[in-house]
């Protein structure tokens, strides 16, 4: 026994530095300093005397290097205690080892000093089954893709024999599920509902992912692709979806003010988009558009108009005065607002005319 504690803990020395970035066990020599009621983490507790402390803490230290030790659903935390002086509810006998459940629930008791293989094992199935009862708890509530996606990690992640079959037989249940969705799909289909069976469809082949029910549902869309009745609807809802977006683009130009782009909105839907409802809503709104459209292109001339006699007054009384270079500000300023006017040329005309002092 003295030779088997020796080794341990000289393995425990050589991996001292890397020990550095584990997980650190508490010592429990006063039992009462925490708390084991209802421990929010699955927890490892690991006892000494008679067991020597030597071997104890090598033990510690060797699993908490363990990848298992970080479980999928919580980590572990990992205690040294006095078995003499420990608040745990221990048999006669009292064990060298314990594995706790979140709660504190004795999940695994050892009656003798245990091996880190025999610990990891143990610790891998408790995270699974924790893993599983999340998952469990995900399909509960509905959320059947979390559950799914849970599950499948589960078992990539090779967990003990057992707990993968306990985890194949969740995700079984969660499988019927998405076959019985399927199936309502299928009625959708009988019932040439094309969009809402295709719809069904695609959800299931995304929560469901990585299953039969999702397999089954994207062979379900493929046959529903090369239904030709299918098609032209897809085509159609496709077509009505665009029309709508615009019909929204026109909406938002019409809100903003922005009149001559509304129509030219309203028109585009009508002329590409004569099938769809769209069109008709954007016939009954165009009338009213052009009608807002004219009175703004109205309200801006008359402004123009007003603004340009007003500067070309003044800049014409300022040349009379002979104030050239204050003249020729206001003919540039019709220009630089109203480049494209009547009143921008006659402003270019009179500034080649100036003769600057």
């Amino acid at each position: 026994m003295q030779r088997r504690a020796h080794c341990l803990f000289a393995l425990a020395a050589m991996t001292f530095a890397a020990a550095a970035s584990a997980a650190s066990p508490t010592w429990l020599d006063d039992p009462g300093s925490f708390a084991l009621d209802s421990p929010a983490t699955p927890v490892v507790a690991l006892f000494y005397n008679p067991a020597p402390k030597t071997e104890v803490s090598a033990l510690a230290t060797l699993l908490s290097l363990n990848p298992a030790f970080q479980g999928a659903s919580a980590p572990y935390t990992l205690i040294i205690a006095d078995v003499k002086g420990s608040r745990f509810d221990l048999p006669s006998g009292a064990p060298r080892a314990v594995i706790l459940a979140p709660g504190g629930s004795r999940r695994f008791t050892y009656p003798q000093m245990v091996s880190v293989a025999a610990l990891v094992k143990d610790m891998r199935t408790l995270s699974a089954e924790m893993e599983i009862s999340a998952a469990v708890s995900r399909m509960q509530d509905g959320d059947d893709a979390a559950a799914v996606k849970r599950l499948l990690d589960l078992i990539a992640s090779r967990p003990p024999m057992a707990a993968e079959a306990s985890a194949r037989f969740a995700l079984s249940s969660i499988e019927e599920r998405g076959v019985a969705l399927v199936i309502a799909a299928d009625e959708m289909t009988a019932r040439r509902e094309y969009l809402a069976a295709d719809a069904a469809l695609r959800k299931i082949s995304s929560d469901y992912a990585g299953t039969d029910a999702a397999v089954i549902a994207q062979a379900r869309l493929q046959e529903l692709a090369s239904d030709p009745r299918a098609v032209d609807i897809f085509k159609r809802q496709a077509l009505s979806s665009e029309a709508d977006a615009l019909l929204a683009q026109a909406a938002k130009a019409d809100e903003e003010g922005h009149f001559a782009d509304a129509v030219a909105l309203y028109k585009r839907i009508l002329a590409d988009f004569s099938v769809t409802t769209a069109a008709a809503t954007a016939g009954t709104l165009l009338g009213d558009v052009r009608k807002k459209a004219g009175e703004k292109a109205r309200a801006e001339t008359a402004k123009m108009q007003q603004e340009c006699q007003l500067w070309m007054t003044i800049a014409d009384n300022l040349a009379h005065q002979r104030e050239f270079t204050r003249a020729k500000a206001y003919y540039q300023k019709i220009i630089d607002n109203y480049s494209g006017s009547r009143y921008a040329k006659e402003a270019r005309e009179k500034i080649k005319r100036i003769t600057l002092p």
